[in-house]
């Protein structure tokens, strides 16, 4: 019984030193990151997606509350459906202790028709990145033929 202990011990060792610190932290909020939180009408947690202050992969620049930063296409939308569920959306910000409130009500400030995505936002929360792709590919193409039209 000690033996299997041991080897489970040493396994779970090993892997703490090959694995990159951003693999096991990866989805655990650390200091210093900001989310976009959805809250309840009694102020309590439904839901978050993390935002960044420096551009990552699949992210577009927005701007909410005068600060730049970049997000992803389905934060955007899933803070407008959040809203529609008539839940209060704000960007957080985590000092360590807890959250601090620093932006209030970032779905009124950027939706996605201000980057020029005119699909529904349950049908973008339903996509997946390359279908998601494919889809605004699409949209722009079929923009382009009723401009080509008039």
């Amino acid at each position: 019984m000690i033996v299997k202990y041991l080897w489970l011990v040493s396994l779970i060792i090993l892997i703490g030193i090959l694995l990159p610190n951003s693999v096991l932290s990866d989805g655990i909020p650390k200091i210093g990151d900001y989310y976009v939180m959805s809250r309840d009408k009694k102020g309590d947690f439904t839901g978050s997606h993390q935002i960044f202050q420096t551009e990552k992969p699949n992210t577009y620049k927005v701007i909410y509350c005068e600060q730049n930063y970049w997000v992803r296409i389905h934060t955007i939308a899933w803070s407008q459906v959040e809203s529609e569920n008539q839940r209060t959306i704000q960007i957080e910000y985590n000092f360590g202790k807890g959250w601090r409130p620093i932006c209030l009500n970032p779905e009124r400030q950027v939706t996605l028709l201000d980057l020029g995505i005119s699909l529904e936002p349950r049908r973008v929360l339903e996509s997946s990145d390359k279908t998601l792709k494919a889809n605004i590919r699409y949209e722009a193409f079929k923009d382009a033929q009723k401009e080509k039209a008039n």
